[in-house]
Protein backbone atom coordinates (compact mmCIF):
# COMPACT_ATOMS: atom_id res chain seq x y z
CA UNK A 1 0.00 0.00 0.00
CA UNK A 2 1.33 3.41 -0.95
CA UNK A 3 0.57 6.36 1.32
CA UNK A 4 1.23 10.07 1.63
CA UNK A 5 0.56 12.13 4.77
CA UNK A 6 0.57 15.92 4.60
CA UNK A 7 -0.87 18.93 6.43
CA UNK A 8 -4.61 19.36 5.88
CA UNK A 9 -4.29 22.60 3.89
CA UNK A 10 -5.36 23.55 0.37
CA UNK A 11 -1.71 23.81 -0.68
CA UNK A 12 -1.41 20.02 -0.24
CA UNK A 13 -4.01 19.26 -2.94
CA UNK A 14 -1.54 19.35 -5.82
CA UNK A 15 0.88 16.99 -4.07
CA UNK A 16 -1.91 14.51 -3.32
CA UNK A 17 -3.18 14.78 -6.90
CA UNK A 18 0.30 14.09 -8.33
CA UNK A 19 0.75 11.16 -5.93
CA UNK A 20 -2.46 9.58 -7.22
CA UNK A 21 -2.00 10.49 -10.90
CA UNK A 22 1.29 8.62 -11.12
CA UNK A 23 -0.35 5.38 -10.04
CA UNK A 24 -3.43 5.83 -12.23
CA UNK A 25 -1.22 6.43 -15.26
CA UNK A 26 0.92 3.39 -14.39
CA UNK A 27 -2.23 1.26 -14.29
CA UNK A 28 -3.16 2.46 -17.76
CA UNK A 29 -6.70 3.41 -16.81
CA UNK A 30 -9.09 4.95 -19.27
CA UNK A 31 -8.70 8.76 -19.02
CA UNK A 32 -12.38 9.21 -18.11
CA UNK A 33 -12.09 6.70 -15.25
CA UNK A 34 -8.89 8.40 -14.03
CA UNK A 35 -10.70 11.73 -14.03
CA UNK A 36 -13.52 10.29 -11.91
CA UNK A 37 -11.10 8.96 -9.29
CA UNK A 38 -9.16 12.23 -9.24
CA UNK A 39 -12.40 14.19 -8.85
CA UNK A 40 -13.46 12.05 -5.89
CA UNK A 41 -10.05 12.57 -4.27
CA UNK A 42 -10.27 16.33 -4.67
CA UNK A 43 -13.84 16.56 -3.36
CA UNK A 44 -13.14 14.51 -0.24
CA UNK A 45 -9.81 16.19 0.48
CA UNK A 46 -11.44 19.60 0.21
CA UNK A 47 -14.10 18.53 2.74
CA UNK A 48 -11.45 17.26 5.16
CA UNK A 49 -9.36 20.42 4.80
CA UNK A 50 -12.35 22.71 5.34
CA UNK A 51 -14.23 20.89 8.07
CA UNK A 52 -12.30 18.15 9.90
CA UNK A 53 -10.22 20.37 12.14
CA UNK A 54 -12.66 23.28 12.73
CA UNK A 55 -10.09 25.87 11.72
CA UNK A 56 -7.26 24.18 13.63
CA UNK A 57 -4.24 22.37 12.29
CA UNK A 58 -4.17 18.72 11.35
CA UNK A 59 -3.04 16.18 8.82
CA UNK A 60 -4.60 14.00 6.19
CA UNK A 61 -3.28 10.75 4.76
CA UNK A 62 -4.09 9.36 1.34
CA UNK A 63 -3.29 5.79 0.42
CA UNK A 64 -4.22 3.46 -2.40
CA UNK A 65 -4.10 -0.23 -3.13
CA UNK A 66 -5.41 -2.80 -5.56
CA UNK A 67 -8.08 -5.21 -4.39
CA UNK A 68 -7.47 -8.14 -6.67
CA UNK A 69 -6.56 -7.08 -10.19
CA UNK A 70 -9.77 -5.32 -11.11
CA UNK A 71 -10.50 -2.92 -8.24
CA UNK A 72 -8.56 0.22 -7.31
CA UNK A 73 -9.12 1.48 -3.76
CA UNK A 74 -8.41 4.91 -2.38
CA UNK A 75 -8.37 5.60 1.36
CA UNK A 76 -8.42 8.99 3.09
CA UNK A 77 -7.69 9.29 6.80
CA UNK A 78 -7.87 12.29 9.12
CA UNK A 79 -7.68 12.80 12.85
CA UNK A 80 -10.27 15.57 13.02
CA UNK A 81 -13.78 15.48 14.40
CA UNK A 82 -15.70 12.28 13.76
CA UNK A 83 -17.82 12.42 10.61
CA UNK A 84 -19.41 9.49 8.81
CA UNK A 85 -20.09 10.63 5.23
CA UNK A 86 -22.34 7.62 4.67
CA UNK A 87 -24.82 9.06 7.16
CA UNK A 88 -25.10 12.46 5.49
CA UNK A 89 -28.35 13.21 3.71
CA UNK A 90 -28.38 13.12 -0.08
CA UNK A 91 -28.96 16.52 -1.70
CA UNK A 92 -32.37 17.20 -3.17
CA UNK A 93 -31.46 17.39 -6.84
CA UNK A 94 -35.01 18.43 -7.76
CA UNK A 95 -34.49 21.86 -6.17
CA UNK A 96 -33.14 24.78 -8.16
CA UNK A 97 -29.55 25.77 -7.35
CA UNK A 98 -30.80 28.89 -5.54
CA UNK A 99 -33.02 26.75 -3.29
CA UNK A 100 -30.43 24.12 -2.35
CA UNK A 101 -28.44 24.46 0.84
CA UNK A 102 -24.67 24.64 0.39
CA UNK A 103 -22.70 21.42 0.62
CA UNK A 104 -23.38 17.75 0.14
CA UNK A 105 -22.84 17.52 -3.60
CA UNK A 106 -19.21 16.36 -3.34
CA UNK A 107 -20.16 13.45 -1.08
CA UNK A 108 -23.08 12.62 -3.34
CA UNK A 109 -20.81 12.65 -6.38
CA UNK A 110 -18.27 10.39 -4.65
CA UNK A 111 -21.06 7.95 -3.85
CA UNK A 112 -22.19 7.91 -7.46
CA UNK A 113 -18.72 7.39 -8.94
CA UNK A 114 -17.29 4.83 -6.51
CA UNK A 115 -18.40 1.21 -6.71
CA UNK A 116 -17.86 0.57 -3.00
CA UNK A 117 -17.53 2.94 -0.03
CA UNK A 118 -16.63 2.08 3.54
CA UNK A 119 -16.25 4.33 6.58
CA UNK A 120 -14.67 3.53 9.90
CA UNK A 121 -13.69 5.53 12.96
CA UNK A 122 -10.85 3.88 14.79
CA UNK A 123 -8.15 5.04 17.22
CA UNK A 124 -9.25 8.67 16.86
CA UNK A 125 -9.20 8.64 13.05
CA UNK A 126 -11.83 8.86 10.35
CA UNK A 127 -11.13 6.66 7.36
CA UNK A 128 -13.11 6.58 4.15
CA UNK A 129 -12.19 3.89 1.63
CA UNK A 130 -13.60 4.11 -1.89
CA UNK A 131 -13.12 1.35 -4.44
CA UNK A 132 -13.49 1.65 -8.19
CA UNK A 133 -14.00 -1.31 -10.50
CA UNK A 134 -11.40 -1.04 -13.21
CA UNK A 135 -13.22 -3.21 -15.73
CA UNK A 136 -16.31 -0.99 -15.54
CA UNK A 137 -16.55 1.92 -17.99
CA UNK A 138 -16.50 5.45 -16.60
CA UNK A 139 -19.84 6.90 -15.48
CA UNK A 140 -19.02 10.30 -16.96
CA UNK A 141 -18.08 10.55 -20.64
Amino acid sequence: MNRLRLPAVMESLDLFRSFLEQELERLGLDPARRLEIELVLEELLTNIIRYAYAGGRGEVEVSYFLEGRLRFCLALRDWGRGFNPLESASPDLALNLEQRPLGGLGLYLAGQLADKIKYQYEAGANQVTLCFDLAQPAAVS
